[in-house]
């Protein structure tokens, strides 16, 4: 689409910043797939004896474990990055960031506040 559209991009490496905070994990780049990921946060969860969505409700609530934080986190820090990136290249270049819905996460009950 972007092709089609004549659109240019521009793709930016954002590991030295996920190593600078010290969440980059090269095993779990190399594994992708948001249906492996999916199922695999599903199954930590079902053995919990939670879902998703009552762990993100405990998130806001200030009741997770410190474990769980910790995972949360690591997680969350990719995207937050990608957003400090992409708004510090639409800064330098006279750009706005444009955003829109992301259906899979919407499916996945999926939240990261960047904001």
């Amino acid at each position: 689409m972007i092709e089609r559209l004549g659109i240019e991009t521009e793709k930016i490496n954002i590991s030295p910043i996920l190593r600078g905070l010290g969440t980059s994990n090269l095993f779990l780049s190399a594994i992708s797939g948001r249906e492996f990921w999916k199922d695999m946060v599903n199954k930590y969860l079902h053995k919990r004896g939670q879902s998703t969505k009552a762990e993100y409700l405990d998130s806001l609530k200030g009741k997770l474990d410190p474990p769980m934080r910790k995972m949360i986190a690591k997680i969350s820090s990719k995207h937050r990055a990608r957003v400090l990136v992409a708004y510090k290249f639409a800064e330098e270049n006279n750009y706005i960031v444009a955003g829109s819905a992301h259906k899979t996460e919407n499916m996945l009950d999926y939240f990261v506040n960047t904001e």
